[in-house]
């Protein structure tokens, strides 16, 4: 689990029947970055990110209930709850969109959740190495055994409970999210060679779940990284500066639409 670190400036915040933490910095700004942890990471695995949106937006970050400091939830979670609690957050601490969602890991399937739920208050998009719906069926058809690993997290969650929570699809369902907004799709270093393992077939699965995501949108770009899964922590520059790109072309289009 990543580190909090040894001062955090959030607070707590009641969304309904338990509390969330929260990290709001920087200067008020047209739009408001969000970023989304990754499983099990508080929200200081954001902290060198954070550190630099700062300089140039709001940006904000928070831990999901039953993460970090944020109390543990009374039920087990689905994306659409943990929308649902992100969405009571920013009403109660009147966090005030357009938003430019982060999200990492399964941080990005909630985001594109939040997306369909918010369409308007959704300005743009970045995705930091994000796991895909259709995940787990794409694992199971190269190794069954591999796709249980990932659904129970090597024995650590209920497999039916963790699916849930993930909002993987069923083996041969769709996503169905298409969403023409400016989008970045980061992806962890790709392999090279050609695939000779079950491990090297899980890369190339990944990658082309990856190129499917960055294919959602109209305006959506894939960027291959020198980094691995956790970059927020190893490579923190590509993530701010796709951040900052993605604000630019979000202010531009808006501006264009309103002179329409």
């Amino acid at each position: 689990m990543a580190a909090w670190g040894d001062d955090p400036s959030g607070h707590l915040v009641d969304v309904a029947d338990h509390r969330l933490f929260v990290d709001c910095t920087g200067r008020p700004s047209e739009m408001t970055v969000i970023l989304e942890n990754g499983l099990g990471a508080g929200l200081g695995a954001w902290k060198a990110v954070q550190s630099k949106v700062e300089e140039f937006s709001r940006v904000c970050s928070y831990d999901r209930a039953g993460e970090g400091h944020s109390d543990k939830p009374r039920q087990p979670q689905t994306p659409d709850s943990f929308v649902a609690d992100l969405h009571r957050l920013l009403a109660v601490e009147k966090i005030p969109g357009p938003y430019v969602l982060v999200g990492a890991s399964i941080g990005g399937i909630y985001v594109r959740r939040f997306a369909l739920r918010d369409p308007d208050g959704t300005a743009g998009m970045v995705l930091v190495d994000s796991s895909h719906e259709e995940q787990y069926g794409h694992y199971a058809a190269i190794s069954p055994a591999i796709a249980e690993r990932f659904a129970t997290q090597d024995g650590r969650f209920d497999r039916n409970d963790s699916l849930r929570a993930s909002g993987q699809l069923e083996p041969g369902e769709r996503l169905q999210w298409h969403f023409d907004i400016p989008l970045i799709v980061l992806e962890h270093k790709r392999l090279s060679g050609p695939p000779r393992t079950e491990m090297d077939r899980l890369a190339v699965a990944w990658h082309e779940l990856q190129m499917d995501l960055a294919s959602r949108s109209k305006y959506g770009r894939l960027v291959e990284t020198n980094s691995g899964h956790f970059m927020a922590g190893e490579q923190p520059e590509i993530i701010v500066e796709s951040i900052r790109n993605v604000i630019e072309q979000a202010e531009t289009l808006r501006r264009g639409a309103r002179r329409k």
